[in-house]
């Protein structure tokens, strides 16, 4: 892939295969993605379970280690399989009659909150860089606009890489990042910590403060600060954000 294939594509897939195929893709992007995705349809994750395990992947992707996760991914799941028999993916019952009946009573409401469950599932997953990374065709079926969902997706991937897999140079002076007292670093972890929830996006107005102090302190990077600047959406993960903390 080049980098004008990487920034022309609007469905996630190709992007995430090209990033795996290259090892470019580390298990905390792939988490930070995974949440990013299923913050996107968070008002379809109606279940306490499902959300508690997007939070917890969310901790995991920083390094938080936590004894609840097997709890967690526990409740997650058995809150999946209770949408699974909801929306008629099988009887609790056997025989075709009983079938025939779930089957009646599925709603669209059931197969989104099924669709919602697996994405929140798959956030915990162990292999989830060996998983089906972009679970797009999941999540498009819950858009009204398909086509948009995963050009969205698609945008959430450039978001979380911007050209870094095509990069031979550092996106920052490690020098800058002692500038006036660190200041860029300070300001970089307040974005990267203040977020708008449940959407998890970061906060604009952050940014683009960010990026001033950038461009104060010296820095020529055009990419990092023009997407600083960008209307976004911004998520965790963020390559200019991560890129001022040191984060992979």
């Amino acid at each position: 892939m080049t980098e004008a294939d990487w920034n022309r594509y609007t469905a996630p897939q190709p992007l995430w295969d090209f990033l795996r195929a290259a090892g470019k893709l580390s298990e905390r992007k792939a988490r930070l993605f995974m949440v990013a995705l299923c913050r996107r349809i968070w008002p379809l994750l109606t279940d306490g379970r499902s959300r508690r395990a997007v939070e917890l992947a969310e901790q995991l992707a920083d390094g938080q280690a936590t004894p609840e996760r097997e709890e967690v991914y526990r409740e997650a799941h058995v809150a999946r399989l209770e949408a699974a028999v909801a929306a008629g993916w099988y009887a609790p019952t056997h025989g075709t009659e009983a079938q025939r009946r779930v089957l009646a009573a599925v709603t669209e409401a059931d197969r989104n909150a099924l669709t919602a469950a697996d994405a929140a599932v798959q956030t915990l997953e162990e292999n989830l860089v060996d998983a089906e990374g972009a679970v797009d065709d999941l999540l498009a079926d819950t858009a009204t606009d398909p086509q948009a969902e995963r050009a969205a997706q698609a945008a959430l991937l450039r978001c979380l890489f911007g050209s870094v897999p095509f990069r031979t140079v550092p996106l920052l002076d490690i020098s800058l990042l002692t500038w006036n007292r660190a200041t860029i670093q300070t300001l970089a972890e307040a974005t990267y910590q203040n977020r708008l929830l449940p959407s998890g996006e970061l906060e604009a107005d952050r940014l683009t403060v960010l990026a001033d102090a950038v461009e104060d302190a010296g820095a020529v990077d055009t990419e990092l600060v023009g997407h600083l600047r960008s209307p976004g959406p911004h998520v965790r993960g963020c390559f200019a954000v991560d890129g001022l903390l040191g984060k992979s």
